[in-house]
């Protein structure tokens, strides 16, 4: 029995065929991105804005170490999920994570701000 080479179609072929299945994985990655750009700098503009000169690198500080300060925790927590509950379940889990963090801005005044408040 012979062992045939790999085309280069088929190397890879189930995981470009599930992204391709889903027609607007593009769309939604873009949307994705868009948003964390425009996150990032509504909540830098609205820091600097309201925090008073001499304060400014520690409250730019102390948002950073808790934005990034819980990524090892998340990578922890992400990989004990899906050892015991499975990859499937755990990338769901971190799908409603993601999604309820948006519950907070949409609940809360910052919505409802329109001006700026004064320095």
């Amino acid at each position: 029995m012979t062992r045939q080479a790999a085309r280069p179609v088929e190397v890879g072929t189930p995981v470009r065929s599930s992204l391709l299945r889903s027609r607007n994985f593009g769309l939604l990655l873009a949307t994705f991105s868009a948003n964390a750009v425009l996150y990032n700098v509504a909540t830098l503009t609205y820091r600097q804005r309201i925090t008073p000169p001499a304060l400014l690198g520690r409250v730019n500080a102390a948002f950073l170490w808790v934005c990034f300060g819980v990524i090892p925790l998340g990578a922890l927590t992400g990989g004990t999920l899906a050892s015991q509950l499975g990859l499937r379940p755990a990338l769901w889990i971190c799908v409603l994570g993601t999604w309820s963090a948006a519950l907070f801005v949409v609940c809360s005044p910052l919505r409802r701000i329109r001006d700026m408040p004064a320095t």
